[in-house]
């Protein structure tokens, strides 16, 4: 993988700067700070998953995609309650009912409200991270 920035001097004379290791490097520094933002928002929504057995809040994790590239948090499994964990329907339907009550703790919209609030900060952190390599520092 590179990166070439290619322009022309005010004399015209052409520069080339080749950014290869220098943006693979930022590439891996912005993937990681993306991971560590996104296992923020997971501990976030942590103290805001609702609470009746604890089987919704135990199930969130997060997965990494693509290389990196993409990073998801998850609540529930696919095997609709098999093993202790409760459906992804079923955390669908108990993030976005807002009519739900939760006796036990915990509230609508556990995922939204934490990454709704970190998502400029992790954007920024990326950012940095991406920059920081690309210039050498640490």
């Amino acid at each position: 993988m590179g990166f070439v920035v290619s322009f022309h001097t005010l004399s015209g004379l052409p520069l080339s700067v080749s950014l290869g290791r220098a943006f693979v490097k930022g590439h891996k520094a912005a993937q990681n700070e993306l991971l560590v933002g996104v296992q923020q928002i997971l501990q976030d929504s942590q103290m805001l998953v609702l609470v009746d057995s604890g089987a919704l809040k135990s199930s969130g994790e997060v997965i990494e995609q693509d290389q990196g590239d993409t990073v998801i948090i998850n609540y529930g499994d696919d095997t609709i309650g098999a093993g202790g964990l409760p459906s992804r329907m079923y955390a669908l339907d108990q993030h976005e009912n807002l009519s739900y009550n939760h006796p036990h703790g915990g509230q609508a919209k556990f995922l939204e409200e934490p990454f709704l609030n970190r998502l400029d900060e992790v954007r920024l952190e990326v950012f940095k991270a991406f920059a920081r390599a690309l210039n050498g520092t640490p």
